[in-house]
């Protein structure tokens, strides 16, 4: 209730203040021939140093057209949550330490596979390996395995199984805590692990749980012996550009070998029982040597929050998995100079000869991800999407049906999940390339959020993943039209205008 009380305030504070702000502009406009000009040049100066950022094309001008047509409000909204680089601070504490926890990486596998010495690896797995590599600076590992966890119930089956056995330490980090059942579970277990010894740290989004995670509930987090941080904080009625930027991901790791990363949260709604309906989602986990990565992303987001570099040793020789299969992590967000896993998408959209097939519960891509997918359609290539048929608001399902009509051209087969709100977010190429992560395929994922994304090569956890699309087509309605269509013309084009200029900017 408080949450809500704050948020209301703040809302009507700041909707307060820009209705006096454009009534007073409004009024003195009349008699001042000065603050016109003033106003015109404040937003001819915004103008230029928004096309002087480095940032996507899309951006850029959904920013210029934002501030051009509303006058004061868009110079306010650009100036507060527009600009970019907005760590600047933590960017340059983050390139100081990222030599430290690039060393604590193992680079003997991959070096050994760059430069050529196993002959396992075709030419074009190369190629791919060397790209990932230098784009992600994070390595690829063999020696893990690989298990693809279908929905909430059987990943947290899972997750507490292995909870209750850990020995040193637990790290868990979520956009969504929800207060709940399966929390109350899951902190059962953490508390006995607690008292047994083990140390906990957990970080969760301070905007994706605000009005799911009650204060009594952190309190009695923080009682017993947790350690419980909240990425970038909210501290109302005051707003910054920082607000924008989240931590989207999922990810747990026990002991140092043992790791989940994908699209689940840790709230009823991802185990069924919120009343939001059934909730189709994908986790993956890994047990070996390519744990390390995703432990050292999580230390590296605690280093983000705290400023602790926290003191644990790797843990990954206690377990010896065997095997061909080869993993990478690629993280990314707005700390990294590059948009990593919108290029590491392109990249193997393209190289695939055979099949593209990819879920994402939002769709809103940037224009180089739309050709792409195109180009690979025309080549012959068998392209997919699946997508929700039900979402929570429908205003998202329109705005990602606004890119049907130029996929559906190039031969693209969009396929929207009837029944149930699909949220997974995974990709096979060809036959060996997987991905499952935390990222959607829209602007705020590729560009502003903190991400997640596990890269596997592997034939066989490829052929899973294909079966579990397969089930998800038969679930599916396949798209032969844009439904927008069916709708009046007026709405369509309209909402078609809209959307193109302001999706970038969610």
């Amino acid at each position: 209730m408080r949450k809500r009380v704050n948020l209301l305030l703040s809302f009507v504070l700041y909707l307060f203040l820009i209705c006096l702000t454009v009534f007073l502009f409004i009024y003195y406009i009349r008699y001042s021939w000065v603050l016109l000009l003033i106003v015109a040049i404040v937003t001819i100066l915004t103008v230029i140093i928004i096309f002087l950022t480095n940032r996507l094309i899309d951006v850029k001008l959904s920013w210029i057209i934002v501030v051009v047509c509303l006058p004061v409000l868009g110079i306010f909204l650009y100036w507060v949550f527009g600009r970019p680089y907005r760590y600047r601070k933590k960017q340059k504490v983050h390139l100081n330490l990222f030599k430290y926890f690039y060393k604590q990486e193992d680079w003997n596998f991959t070096r050994e596979v760059l430069n050529n010495e196993n002959p396992k690896y075709s030419a074009e797995d190369l190629a791919i390996f060397n790209y990932t590599t230098r784009i992600s600076f994070r390595p690829i590992y063999t020696n893990t395995d690989v298990r693809i966890l279908v929905n909430g119930p059987e990943n947290y089956y899972q997750i507490i199984a292995d909870l209750k056995e850990a020995k040193k330490y637990i790290f868990m980090n979520y956009y969504i805590i929800g207060d709940g059942e399966l929390l109350e579970t899951i902190l059962k277990v953490l508390e006995k692990k607690v008292k047994e010894g083990v140390k906990v740290y957990i970080i969760y989004d301070h905007v994706g749980s605000y009005f799911q995670l009650s204060h009594e509930t952190i309190r009695r987090i923080k009682k017993m012996g947790i350690n419980f941080q909240r990425f970038a904080p909210i501290k109302l009625p005051i707003l910054t550009g920082s607000y924008n930027f989240r931590n989207h991901r999922k990810d747990v790791i026990i002991d140092g070998h043992i790791g989940y990363a994908g699209g689940i949260n840790l709230s009823d709604t991802y185990i069924h029982l919120s009343g939001r309906g059934f909730w189709r989602d994908t986790q993956v986990r890994l047990v070996g040597d390519a744990v390390k990565s995703l432990e050292l992303i999580f230390r590296q987001d605690w280093h983000f929050i705290t400023g602790v570099i926290l003191d644990v040793s790797f843990n990954t020789s206690s377990v010896k998995i065997k095997n061909d299969i080869i993993v990478q992590l690629v993280d990314d967000g707005p700390l990294t100079k590059e948009a990593v896993q919108k290029d590491l998408f392109i990249r193997y959209i393209s190289m695939a000869k055979k099949r593209v097939w990819i879920t994402t519960p939002y769709l809103f891509p940037t224009g180089d991800l739309i050709t792409a997918l195109r180009n690979s359609a025309y080549s012959g290539v068998d392209v997919r999407l699946c997508l929700p048929g039900i979402v929570e608001h429908y205003l998202l399902l329109d705005m990602g049906r606004t890119y049907y009509d130029a996929l559906l051209e190039a031969g693209v087969k969009i396929y929207e999940y009837a029944h149930v709100v699909n949220h997974s977010k995974m990709g096979i190429f060809d036959d060996k390339f997987t991905i499952i992560g935390s990222t959607n395929l829209d602007y705020r994922s590729l560009y502003s959020d903190h991400q997640t994304l596990v890269s596997i090569y592997d034939e066989k956890t490829n052929e899973v993943l294909a079966s579990k699309f397969s089930e998800d087509f038969k679930y599916s309605n396949l798209i032969k039209s844009n439904p927008l269509l069916q709708r009046n013309k007026f709405y369509h084009y309209v909402f078609l205008f809209l959307m193109r200029v302001l999706a970038p900017l969610f």
